[in-house]
This record gives structure tokens, sequence and C-alpha cells, in this order.
């Protein structure tokens, strides 16, 4: 898992407004919590002293000039008992994570090239929990959210057949669409309550 936080001190793209030339400049500014204005904001680094594979910044907030020393340290690297789902199936994987990174349910991240998002994390007790660091989760479930597997049942008269397919998560099926180069239709294998209830649905509402 990728997390944008170099401990406290993070790294982010700001566009500041060119009076002379009427332009957006973007450039990056680095950003940490200030305990005076009890926000994140803009900080300059004062100075840097390496320690061990770390290293400890003294940086000051340009808007209130609050002085404080980051200690900053890497991580160190772990590995999540993790449930990973595409589509109806699921597998038991170990994803690896920095011990101190926070997870929250709802995340995103890349494994082995596939994008996943965090649906529950469990503590050592298999209690479920929105936010955790990452030393503390005992299991992390997750679903693919790149691709959806959609299981479509098309009806032909008194034929049916069933097949699933592959698509984007945003993309909507509806009542009466047609599928392919057969007449048979989305509707006639919508039961009269969904059509009523939900005439279209997007691809990630399924469960294939």
């Amino acid at each position: 898992m990728n997390h944008p936080f170099r401990g406290w001190l993070q790294e982010r793209r700001v566009s500041r407004l060119d009076v002379n030339q009427g332009l957006d400049d973007e450039e990056t500014v680095d950003v940490s919590e200030c305990s005076n204005c009890e926000d994140f904001t803009e900080h300059k680094i004062l100075r840097r002293v390496k320690k061990g594979e770390g290293e400890d910044l003294l940086i000051q907030c340009v808007d209130c000039n609050e002085v404080q020393t980051l200690h900053l340290r890497p991580g160190k690297a772990i590995n999540i008992t993790s449930i990973l789902s595409d589509g109806a199936e699921s597998q038991t994987q170990s994803v690896e994570s920095d011990d101190d990174e926070l997870i929250t349910v709802g995340d995103v991240f890349d494994h082995n090239g596939t994008l996943y998002r965090v649906t529950r994390i469990d503590d050592s007790d298999t209690r479920p929990k929105q936010t955790m660091l990452a030393r503390e989760i005992s299991t992390l479930w997750a679903v693919r959210c790149d691709n959806c597997k959609v299981r479509l049942t098309m009806t032909d008269g008194e034929e049916s057949r069933s097949r699933t397919i592959e698509c984007s998560p945003d993309e909507v099926f509806s009542c009466g669409t047609i599928m392919g180069n057969r007449r048979g239709t989305m509707e006639n294998s919508c039961p009269p309550y969904w059509k009523r209830k939900n005439p279209s649905r997007q691809a990630d509402s399924y469960r294939a």
C-alpha cells in the first residue's frame, strides 16, 4: 500500500496566481499539522539532520511562524492477511504495508497491478474498525474496484442461457437494453418489482 505521508510531513501540489502574468503556476509545498493553527498548513523546512535511515526536520508554519521539530523515520514493512475478492471469487493474500500506515475502510490500494477497495478491517479480537494502524490489523477484506463481473441471464422465448461479462464498475445496465445481436433483452430477465424500483443499475451494484 502507498500512503502520501512521510512521517507527519506531506508534499502537496498547489496553484499560485502570478500577479504579473495572471497565470496559475503549480508548485509543490510541504504541509504538516500546526499545533498553533490546529490545522494542516504549509511549512518551511529550516534545517535537516540525518538520523540513521530517517531525519529530523526543523520546520516553521508559514501562517503563524510556529516552529517545531519532526522526527521522520521509515516505517517497518509488514504483511497484512487480506481476503481479496474479484466477483464471486475470493482468495487469501498477504498485502505489504508500512507498520505505521493508517488504513481506513474505503481506501483504494494496488496489489499486483489490480486495484482493490478496503471493505472491512478487524482487530485482534475480530472486531471490525473504521480506521486502524496496519500493525494492529488482524484481517483485511477488500474487493476489486477497477473491473466488475456481471452475471447475465439472456432469455429468447422459452430458452435461457447465462454468462458472465467483465466491464467497468460505472457501466450502467437498464431493463430493455438489447445485449449483442440476439433479440433477447435485459427486460426479459428483470422481475416486475425490480423494474419498478431499479430500472437502471451500475455494474458495481451487482454480484456475479
